[in-house]
């Protein structure tokens, strides 16, 4: 019983330095005020203690508002080779801008108005360190799956057509 009781101790105890080596476990992401529409804030989740930091204020007229998305999720992906990520929001005069941030601190690193369409989703290749989106088009019932240059911030290729779905369902 001891030797067993003793096992369970040095494992919970090697468990709990590990995590302490490793880190915090965090979700980095948008966070938004009730009272301020102007501004949305660029911060992580501690997922361990239930907290919030925020790391950056970002004004919506430089990368979208957020709160004027049609869908439930906010185009917004992660490219760990460069530790930046990618955000997609609409701005006040409806136009979609796809934003830049450094991804450890939220600062703003571009931001490119040169996309045509509302972007639903966005997916950041890790392999083929490439950039897709799920986007609109002007065809109701119909999206597009392409390609995103991020040097220049427009579409490469469209890679493929969904037709007879609308983009809730997928």
């Amino acid at each position: 019983m001891q030797k067993i009781l003793f096992t369970i101790t040095f494992l919970l105890i090697i468990s709990i330095h590990r995590s302490e080596q490793q880190g915090q476990n965090v979700i980095h992401t948008l966070f938004g005020d009730r009272d301020k529409t102007d501004v949305v804030y660029y911060g992580y989740v501690d997922l361990d203690k239930s907290e919030y930091t925020i790391l950056n204020t970002l004004n919506t007229d430089d990368v979208g508002n957020p709160r004027q998305r049609k869908y439930q999720i906010l185009p917004l992906t992660y490219d760990p080779t460069n530790d930046i990520a990618f955000m997609a929001a609409v701005n006040n005069q409806n136009r979609t801008i796809l934003s830049v941030l450094n991804a450890t601190t939220g600062a703003l690193l571009r931001t490119f108005n040169s996309i045509p369409n509302g972007i639903i989703s966005l997916q950041y290749d890790i392999f083929n360190k490439k950039l897709f989106a799920h986007t609109e088009t002007n065809v109701d019932n119909v999206t597009h799956i392409v390609e995103i240059d991020t040097n220049a911030g427009s579409f490469k290729q469209i890679l493929g057509e969904i037709s007879g779905a609308k983009p809730t369902d997928i």
